[in-house]
């Protein structure tokens, strides 16, 4: 899908690497926030996209989404996720 189609006014899509397999994930945020991708908090299987928002005024958080693909095991996946979660 091209970036031209998931246009929205006043936010950025941001989502992984488009030139690799996957691109099943991403999300918006506004394009007034400043952001940085997190790379040491991101895999490749499964495919997941982490960032840090910062805002004036305001702590800095994370926001993260995560795609299981059939081939990744319940377990493999959970276990990725807990060390996602332990960092």
């Amino acid at each position: 899908m091209k970036c031209s189609e998931l246009y929205v006014s006043h936010y950025e899509f941001i989502r992984p690497d488009k030139n690799r397999s996957g691109g099943r994930i991403g999300f918006y945020t506004k394009s007034s926030n400043s952001y940085l991708v997190r790379l040491d908090l991101n895999f490749i299987n499964p495919e997941n996209l982490t960032i840090e928002i910062f805002k004036p005024n305001s702590k800095q958080f994370l926001v993260a989404t995560s795609n299981r693909p059939p081939h990744i095991l319940h377990l493999i996946y959970s276990q990725v996720m807990s060390q996602l979660l332990g960092k």
